[in-house]
């Protein structure tokens, strides 16, 4: 199971704020990102899409409760 939790500071900056606010992409982007900030490297195709899939099923199953 995977939890991804935002620890954001009080005192975030202006471009901090813009940058949050104007946020878009997909869950697995936000792990790609987290997972390349983390390790330094670029998540694999293999992995990304294992992780797609994960993802995928999690949403359905979350939907069917």
């Amino acid at each position: 199971m995977l939890n991804v939790e935002f620890n954001l500071q009080k005192n975030l900056s202006a471009d901090d704020t813009e940058k949050i606010n104007t946020a878009k992409g997909s869950t697995l982007d936000y792990f790609a990102d987290f997972f390349s900030e983390q390790t330094g490297e670029t998540l694999s195709s293999d992995y990304r899409a294992a992780m797609e899939s994960l993802f995928i099923d999690l949403a359905r199953n979350e939907r069917e409760m």
